[in-house]
């Protein structure tokens, strides 16, 4: 998924979506699960479990700084003690609204990002991103109207207008192992060039620590009682 999200940054960073309001990130399906990673005593849950590679981009994404924390968990369908739905919102001022979901009870998925922006937005799954745009310069000059708005038959009317939008796609082929396999192979060899070859690691330890430290809020804030043993 790291060639998505440098590719989103990019398409971000280039400001052909505006100020970024929102990034939606979810690593959901739907699932019933009863093996030792739904147990508490295990470390087990969605947020330890799947959270790590959301939340790694999602503290990329968020850049400088330590956010606000909003977390939500449950028990949906799960044998085990742990959560299987979490939801964590991060905030922070003059940052966009960072929503992460990993959800084992979500049917449909139709997206893993989805980022909204004044002038336009985009979405991705591990395969294909998609974005739109509009240029300021090609809109109609509007101004505030007060008073009630009516159609030609004098009806109440909300306004409206025909935006010129820009609409771009870019798909990644070619890929010889797929997309997980490539990129956990590329994980261990940016560790061994490391260890062996001295080459500064891509992914930083503060990072890291940043993102242990949101999880570990996120556990504070929705504890969750661990099953009797009987």
């Amino acid at each position: 998924m790291c060639h998505f999200l440098f590719r989103d940054e990019k398409i971000m960073a280039s400001g052909v979506l505006g100020d970024i309001v929102q990034i939606s990130i979810s690593y959901s399906g739907y699932a019933r699960r009863w093996d030792w990673q739904t147990v508490q005593d295990y470390n087990g849950g969605n947020l330890l479990n799947t959270g790590p590679h959301p939340m790694d981009h999602a503290v990329d994404l968020f850049g400088e700084g330590m956010p606000e924390v909003k977390c939500f968990m449950d028990r949906i369908n799960t044998f085990g003690d742990a959560e299987d739905y979490c939801k964590v919102i991060l905030w922070g001022k003059n940052k966009p609204i960072i929503d992460i979901e990993i959800s084992s009870c979500q049917a449909y998925n139709p997206f893993n990002y989805n980022i909204q922006g004044t002038r336009g937005g985009l979405v991705s799954d591990t395969n294909t991103i998609n974005y739109k745009y509009f240029i300021e310069d090609e809109c109609e000059k509007q101004q505030l109207i007060k008073e009630p708005l009516t159609d030609s038959l004098n009806e109440p009317a909300y306004c409206s207008e025909n935006l010129i939008w820009h609409e771009k796609k870019w798909e990644f082929i070619g890929e010889e192992f797929g997309t997980f396999e490539d990129r956990t192979s590329n994980y261990y060899i940016m560790l061994y060039k490391h260890l062996v070859e001295g080459e500064e690691m891509i992914v930083k330890l503060s990072e890291v620590r940043k993102q242990i430290a949101i999880i570990e809020e996120c556990h504070r804030q929705t504890k969750l009682e661990k099953f009797i043993k009987v």
